[in-house]
């Protein structure tokens, strides 16, 4: 069993690192970023700004990897709920 602390240290340890990571990447604007827990969603203006952030944040900490997925027939699948545009 994990500790009852451990998922406030997790997102001071993300909210820490995350502010100064949206701050450094000067490659694109990043139009809108939200983070549930360990859930990341944010948004660029094309896809090849969307790769060029990702490999950029990870890069960043070898204890944080992340994955990603793009959108399918304008839809993407995010929290358990489907963002159609």
């Amino acid at each position: 069993m994990g500790s009852p602390l451990a998922p406030i240290l997790a997102n001071l340890f993300m909210g820490h690192y995350e502010k100064g990571w949206l701050e450094n990447f000067d490659a694109a604007k990043v139009y809108f970023y939200r983070r549930y827990v360990d859930d990341t969603f944010f948004l660029l203006n094309n896809l090849t700004e969307a790769k060029n952030y990702f490999n950029s944040i990870n890069s960043k900490h070898i204890n944080i990897p992340f994955t990603r997925e793009t959108k399918v027939s304008q839809k993407l699948p995010f929290l358990n709920v489907l963002i159609d545009k």
